[in-house]
């Protein structure tokens, strides 16, 4: 018989033909794939300042925040969250 390794079971049956993905697994590998994560969120930050770029200081300082400044801060968040995770999973 094929040994196809610890953790592998989920995508290949033990015969060593690749299992079927249904479309919820998808789903969920994809949301939580780190990689992509981190690239969604240096996107967002990149979107969020190519729109408020020129004004960014003075809205900040008279407080007059738009969408684009939330996008900037989701962006953020997102990208350290997934940084630490890539960083968490190559240090085991």
């Amino acid at each position: 018989m094929l040994d196809i390794g610890e953790g592998c079971e989920k995508y290949f049956s033990h015969s060593g033909r690749r299992k079927e993905m249904n479309f919820r697994e998808l789903l969920i590998n994809i949301a939580e794939n780190n990689y992509l994560n981190l690239f969604v969120g240096i996107f967002l930050c990149y979107c969020g300042l190519n729109e408020a770029w020129g004004a960014l200081h003075e809205d900040i300082r008279s407080l007059n925040f738009g969408a684009h400044h939330g996008i900037i801060v989701i962006g953020l968040i997102n990208t350290f969250k997934s940084l630490s995770h890539i960083i968490k999973g190559t240090k085991t």
